[in-house]
């Protein structure tokens, strides 16, 4: 007679061949509540010892199996485990071949060794939960972790952009009180001291020259010669005034750098170089480096037009400057020369339309190494004057919301000492002229071409200059043009610039191989 087979081993199938030994009956035909008591606690320990020896017991003859012999373990392809001899006898003896446990049809030639002498199935249940509550949990850390990187660059991009909001408004505030002359209550004290707050070294080998500054980004930038013997040349050394530290090196030309300037408006860097190049790159975001002009001969300055970016203004080492149109590379639009100086332009400025009495039509200031000229613009054409000042002359700038200029040249024979001239334009019987306003003395000594700068701390002016003779950097007071104060400097500065960070007055001095911060107090 067949039954059915069971899955555990208190419900497995009962085979005829297997013998199975009586229990004994009580020899009294009435039992009492004893030993009925004593029947069920007997039940539960036998299933309770049967569940102990679940995964060593044969399902069928509830026996142990072997890893060798008649009786050794194996299983079927449902998975079900019995011993050997168990369902081989199991399938003699049933006509539908299937399993006894969970009757999916089956043979004996489905019948797979296990060799393991012991089976004792783990309940992996909670194993598998576990592990599903760690994916969900590594799942949710990831995602809390992009969500945290995300507000972080956010947070960086803010402080940038709250940064560059400051300083426009500091640098419209500047202008408006230049401009307006209107005194605020810091603007009575008049003095200023200057603190040496840091010093980066840019690179090993002396080879820095020029610096520039935009305001919008508080981004520095300065002229080093490459480290890396696989690119060499020069390039464009990059400063984060927002975390101080040194940033990008930008490869621009294969000779020595002679000057940079930045656009007003957008971060964009014009430099030129004694390898006759002038080149254009945009420096947040970083973008390659465009040549826009190749010339005959080395070039030694450059500028912005005032009133239109799309042109820019090179001066030449034979005496010319050209204008270009950054559109249409390549070829001047126009050439300013002047017939017999073919002195180096060491500097040029662009002059607005309506600046000024002098030049209505705007123009532009060429400062050559000997001499200095205004051309004045006549429609498409300019108009040259040149300009009483007594060279040789080291640099040049231009402070626009004040309409002031600042040239600084070398000793000479009637002036045994470098000159600052402060002065603006003037026009006098239709003959434009300059005006000065100051004659700041400077150095006796004067070996290298250090540039003179402008500076704005508490709403006021000043002009800072390099005094190689005694080794320093001084500043003046540009309305009364006294020496206001001097900070010692080791090495001999080449180039001078002002920021203005978080209503804090910095002067930037570069050196051959280092820049230094000096704040204004």
């Amino acid at each position: 007679m067949e039954r059915e087979g069971i899955e555990d081993t208190t419900e497995g199938p009962a085979i005829e061949d297997i013998e199975m030994k009586p229990v004994p009956s009580n020899p009294t035909d009435h039992q009492t509540n004893g030993t009925t008591e004593e029947s069920k606690n007997e039940h539960d320990f036998n299933r309770s010892c049967l569940d102990d020896d679940e995964g060593r017991l044969c399902p069928i003859c509830l026996e142990s199996w072997t890893n060798a012999g008649d009786h050794r373990v194996c299983s079927l392809k449902c998975g079900h485990v019995f011993g050997q001899a168990c369902i081989e006898r199991w399938f003699s003896t049933q006509k539908a071949k299937s399993c006894p446990s969970c009757k999916a049809k089956s043979s004996s030639r489905h019948i797979w060794f296990i060799y393991s002498k012991t089976l004792v199935p783990m309940n992996s249940d909670c194993i598998d939960e576990a592990k599903q509550d760690i994916v969900c949990a590594n799942a949710k850390r990831d995602k809390v972790k992009i969500e945290l990187q995300n507000g972080l660059l956010r947070e960086e991009a803010l402080k940038k952009e709250i940064l560059e909001l400051a300083g426009d408004v500091q640098f419209l505030n500047k202008e408006v009180q230049l401009r307006q002359h209107v005194s605020v209550p810091s603007a009575s004290n008049t003095s200023c001291r200057l603190h040496l707050d840091r010093s980066l070294t840019l690179c090993e080998e002396p080879s820095c020259r020029v610096l520039d500054y935009f305001y919008k980004k508080h981004i520095i930038v300065a002229s080093v010669k490459s480290s890396n013997a696989l690119f060499p040349g020069f390039g464009a050394r990059q400063l984060d005034m927002a975390t101080c530290r040194l940033t990008t090196y930008i490869p621009l030309h294969s000779a020595a750098i002679r000057d940079f300037k930045f656009n007003t408006d957008n971060p964009y860097l014009l430099s030129v170089s004694l390898d006759k190049t002038a080149k254009l790159v945009g420096v947040s975001p970083l973008a390659a480096p465009v040549c826009i002009y190749t010339s005959n001969s080395p070039l030694w300055s450059c500028c912005w037009d005032s009133s239109n970016s799309n042109y820019v203004y090179i001066g030449g080492q034979e005496g010319s400057v050209m204008k270009i149109d950054i559109r249409q590379p390549g070829k001047p639009v126009s050439t300013m020369e002047v017939p017999g100086d073919r002195s180096p332009v060491v500097s040029v400025a662009s002059i607005p339309p309506n600046s000024n009495r002098a030049m209505p039509d705007g123009g532009i200031i060429s400062c050559k190494l000997n001499s200095l000229w205004a051309f004045q613009t006549n429609g498409e054409e300019y108009t040259r004057h040149q300009l009483p000042l007594e060279g040789p002359f080291v640099s040049m700038v231009y402070q626009h919301f004040t309409n002031e200029f600042l040239i600084s040249s070398r000793p000479n024979s009637q002036h045994p000492y470098s000159r600052h001239y402060l002065w603006c334009l003037d026009s006098v019987a239709d003959d434009v002229t300059c005006n000065i306003t100051h004659t700041i003395r400077g150095s006796t000594v004067q070996s290298y071409l250090s540039r003179s700068c402008f500076i704005t701390h508490n709403y006021n002016s000043f002009i800072a200059a390099y005094q190689e003779s005694d080794r320093s950097m001084c500043l003046w007071n540009a309305k009364t043009g006294n020496k206001v104060c001097s900070a010692a400097a080791r090495d001999p500065i080449l180039d001078i610039c002002g920021i203005n960070i978080n209503n804090e007055s910095f002067v930037v001095s570069l050196s051959q191989r280092k820049v230094m911060f000096h704040k204004c107090l």
